[in-house]
Formats: structure tokens, sequence, C-alpha cells
């Protein structure tokens, strides 16, 4: 990140570094964010024509490549509306794909999800709770998606909700005591979610552990 501080033309100050802008300037210095993480602290104020105002941020010392670097800094600057933007400001700009927060957006929405609507959700988990009420807790749930259906079987009995979304390569399967424990009390008048995220399922954000068959 030190190299990136340079490249954009700061300069080394007696506390850390600095940078003259349009309308404004940029001051930095090394530290720590709340997490005890090392970072590089940026204090930006400008006057222009539109507006005055002051933006704090931090980057991590350590970041992807430059241009995510630049990516961060112009995000954190996007208040900043001067007319004439430095050239690595406007560059930046153009590299917000490389965001984290971005990425793991773009990662989630990779993620095969099943959509049910507010209304069918509803009528599926009143349903639900009548299979489970005497199910025992190691009974073993099986879930499916084709892209249309969502489909639950436990222990001969199956439940079918109509659904949107991409269809998962393959069940998921979880234990009855966890799964129960997971069906929502109240409903929120929602799209609700039904998808695998690393070694959980997550049921209308509900996180429950997978069952996970032993090999032997």
């Amino acid at each position: 990140m030190k190299e990136v501080i340079f490249r954009i033309g700061c300069y080394a100050t007696q506390i850390g570094y600095a940078l003259k802008i349009p309308n404004g300037t940029i001051t930095i210095f090394e530290g720590i964010n709340h997490s005890d993480e090392k970072v590089f602290h940026f204090f930006l104020r400008y006057k222009t024509e539109r507006s005055i105002g002051d933006t704090r941020f931090y980057i991590p010392v350590n970041v992807d490549s430059y241009e995510q670097a630049l990516a961060m800094i112009a995000y954190n600057m996007r208040d900043y509306d001067a007319r004439d933007k430095p050239d690595w400001l406007i560059e930046g700009e153009s590299y917000y794909d490389l965001l984290p927060h971005v990425k793991r957006q773009r990662e989630f929405d990779a993620i095969p999800k099943a959509c049910i609507e507010s209304e069918w959700f509803r009528v599926f988990i009143k349903k639900l709770r009548t299979i489970f009420t005497d199910e025992e807790d190691t009974a073993l749930v099986t879930l499916s998606f084709n892209g249309a259906v969502l489909t639950i079987a436990c222990n001969g009995q199956i439940l079918s909700v109509i659904a949107s979304g991409t269809e998962w390569s393959s069940d998921i399967k979880v234990t009855s005591g966890e799964f129960k424990n997971a069906i929502p009390k109240r409903i929120k008048n929602t799209d609700h979610l039904i998808y695998r995220y690393n070694e959980e399922l997550i049921f209308s954000g509900k996180s429950i552990p997978l069952f996970i068959e032993l090999e032997g």
C-alpha cells in the first residue's frame, strides 16, 4: 500500500504522507483500526464550487493489487465532487468491481439459490410445522431444487413448494433436529432464500449445519 501512496503523488511529512489535490488535501498516516489491524488512515478535506466537506477512512496495509487500492480510495472519496479530479482517482473509479464488498456480493450472487415468495413460504412453513412436530431429531432431511420446485423429504414424507432460482447440482442434507429449530416462528413479508453456503444450509436467514456422511 505504501507503494500506491507514492505512485499517486504523495510526499512524506513528519507524521506520515500528504497530497494536494484540486480544491483539497489528503493527509495519510499509518495506524490500526478497531480490530487492531494495521492500516493507513486517510483524511480528506476539500472545498469545491458545490460543496465543502471532509472524509475519513482507512485502507488495509496489504491489498490485492494497485488497482484494488485505487478502487478503495476512490470509493471512499466518492463525495469529493471537484470538477478536475486527479487521473488516478478517475482510474480508481473504473476498478469498483475489485472492491472487497463488490467481490463478496458477486460471489454470493453466483451461489445457486431457491427463492420463495412470502405467500407461498407462509403456507409452506405451516405445513412444515405439522411434519416436524413429532419427528425424531436424528432423522435425515433432504432438500432438492430443480430450478422451479423446492422439495423437502423426511422419513417418507415429501413437501414441495414453487420457487425460482438456479437449480442445485446436488441435494442438501441436514438432521431434523437442526432443521426443526430453524423453522421461523414469524414470517417476514419478503422473498425467502434457501441455499448452501460452505458447510451450512441457509434457510430464510437461519444457518443449519449440513449432515456429513462418514465414509467407511
